[in-house]
């Protein structure tokens, strides 16, 4: 893997507001590489268990 190149990290979140809080745990690397570079994105995908489908925001 390549150490700065994108990737996605699904993650729990928060949203309340403007702010959106991401939840993790001590094992989690996502913390260390956003202080590390804090250029990212944030990608929300709702997914509907009852028929499998996706909608991205």
């Amino acid at each position: 893997m390549v150490k700065d190149a994108p990737r996605d990290s699904p993650v729990w979140f928060y949203w309340k507001d403007d702010k959106i809080w991401i939840i993790g745990t001590a094992s989690d690397t996502f913390p260390d590489r956003i202080k590390e570079n804090p250029q990212c994105a944030i990608g929300i995908v709702d997914y509907n268990q009852h028929n499998g489908l996706t909608c991205r925001f």
